[in-house]
C-alpha cells in the first residue's frame, strides 16, 4: 500500500461484506440496492436483502487515520448487519490505534452468536 494515497479498493464475488469502523460506529459500504435476494429484481431502497447472488463487487472508499476496514464472508456479514451486539463488541475490541495480534483476530471474528454458525472468513486493514 501507498501511504499517501488514501483510496482503498476492495473486491470479490458472492455473499459477503465490507464495512468500515470510523470513530467508534460500523458503516456497512455496500449498497442495499446491491443486495436483493432475488438477482433478477432490484432491492427497494431500505429492503433487507441477501447478497448471495454470486455478483461481482468492486467497491472504493476513502481510508482516513484511525478506519478499520473489513471484509467479510457472509459467514460473518450476515451477524455483522442483523445482531447489533457483534459489531458493538468488535468495535470496542478494535477501539485502540494498534490492531488486536492475529490470534485476538482470529477469536473475535468467531465470536459466538445463536443461530450463526456459518464459516467466517475475514480480512481487516487498520489505518494509521
Amino acid at each position: 500500500m501507498d501511504p499517501e494515497c488514501r483510496t482503498r479498493v476492495c473486491f470479490g464475488s458472492g455473499a459477503g461484506g465490507l464495512f468500515r469502523l470510523r470513530s467508534g460506529e460500523w458503516r456497512d459500504l455496500e449498497p442495499v440496492e446491491e443486495r436483493s435476494a432475488d438477482p433478477r429484481r432490484p432491492a427497494e431502497p431500505g429492503e433487507p436483502a441477501d447478497p448471495a447472488d454470486g455478483g461481482f463487487r468492486f467497491r472504493a472508499s476513502v481510508a482516513h487515520p484511525g478506519d478499520t476496514l473489513l471484509l467479510c464472508s457472509g459467514g460473518l456479514a450476515e451477524p455483522m448487519r442483523e445482531e447489533p451486539v457483534l459489531p458493538a463488541e468488535l468495535a470496542a475490541r478494535w477501539a485502540e490505534p494498534e490492531p488486536p495480534g492475529l490470534a485476538a483476530f482470529l477469536a473475535d471474528t468467531q465470536l459466538r452468536l445463536k443461530g450463526y454458525a456459518d464459516d467466517r472468513t475475514a480480512a481487516a486493514v487498520w489505518e494509521a
